[in-house]
């Protein structure tokens, strides 16, 4: 890990705290979505188990791949400032990228889920549907926009670092 900013050591240290998150939001819609199962809000249920194994997914990913990732780029960095820095811009714009993809698709699930939620009765399982796509959409939504915001700041703390 020598040869990183502190910068970069909270960077990777709030996106693992994000990815724990990201586990335990998948984990309560999972449970939640068991729940739902056998009442009146059983539509809900879909979104919630879908939506959730994305985020047990993708949390566990992150979790289980960040101190690697790190002790690569520290290794990087004291073979070769330069190298280091252009191979983690590159991997950056691609996150950056890849952001904003999963902004349009969230928000296109919370449209969804809102449309669902408002044309259909109480008692159609599209409403619970669309109240549970809603709920996790804007889950999603939300903490992308934070992961985004912090990838940005970093993505400019790499291009200085050296």
């Amino acid at each position: 890990m020598s040869g990183l900013p502190p910068d970069v050591l909270r960077y990777f240290a709030a996106e693992k705290r994000e990815s724990l998150l990201f586990l335990g939001i998948g984990l309560l819609s999972v449970a939640t979505a068991g729940v739902l199962w056998r009442t009146p809000f059983r539509g809900a249920a879909w979104p919630l188990i879908a939506l959730g194994l994305v985020e047990l997914v993708v949390g566990s990913t992150i979790v289980l791949r960040t101190d690697g990732q790190v002790a690569e780029l520290g290794r990087r960095v004291v073979e070769d400032v330069a190298a280091a820095r252009t191979e983690e811009t590159a991997r950056m714009t691609r996150v950056m990228a890849s952001f904003r993809i999963y902004k349009v698709v969230e928000l296109a699930l919370l449209t969804a889920g809102l449309a669902l939620w408002m044309v259909f009765p109480r008692t159609a399982a599209a409403h619970w549907a669309g109240v549970g796509c809603a709920v996790e959409a804007s889950l999603l939504l939300a903490l992308d926009l934070v992961a985004a915001r912090r990838g940005a700041a970093y993505l400019e703390t790499i291009r200085r670092m050296g």
